[in-house]
């Protein structure tokens, strides 16, 4: 969490609460226990004041999630990437009410990989690969490949028709 810049004259505790008022309980236990650090992993204090630029780092455990079903298979592997087929449903990347029921967060857990980070992403309804960078110095690498268009997607659509429509038909963009 970065606090305010310039330093409010609030404690650190203050600023949390401010920030997450639904999490108070859950802050004061933080900083009771120590949970609560700065940049050094020293323990903020509740009563420690805000320093101009520093940041405070906290864990909040997430609010509970719809669970996503389907299952997340990795089909391709190496040192640098790893290539998973993600279900319908399952948002690429943790972002509003997503954050655990995620790709991204699957497959960390699933590969015992901590770094990995998507070189694109899929909308959360649409199933299908998802590449990912292994490591910080391919992630450019793999996403611009994505941003320049230089990997070639395909896309099935099936769904229902009304009546009258063509059974099959194939659209290019």
């Amino acid at each position: 969490f970065r606090l305010p810049d310039p330093p409010a004259r609030d404690a650190i505790e203050t600023e949390l609460i401010r920030a997450f008022p639904e999490r108070a309980e859950e802050i004061r236990r933080g900083l009771a226990a120590g949970e609560v650090v700065d940049r050094h992993g020293n323990p903020v204090g509740e009563y420690a004041r805000p320093v101009k630029g520093e940041d405070v780092w906290l864990h909040i455990a997430p609010p509970p999630e719809p669970e996503v079903p389907g299952t997340l298979e990795v089909v391709y592997r190496d040192g640098d990437m790893v290539v998973v087929d993600k279900p319908h449903f399952l948002a690429t990347t943790p972002r509003a009410g997503h954050i655990r029921q995620t790709a991204l967060v699957w497959a960390r857990v699933a590969t015992g990989e901590d770094e990995l980070v998507p070189a694109h992403r899929l909308d959360r309804g649409t199933a299908g690969l998802v590449v990912m960078a292994v490591h910080p110095r391919v992630r450019g690498a793999l996403a611009g490949q994505f941003q320049r268009r230089a990997v070639n997607k395909r896309y099935l659509a099936v769904t229902k028709l009304p009546e009258g429509a063509p059974r099959a038909f194939e659209r290019r963009s």
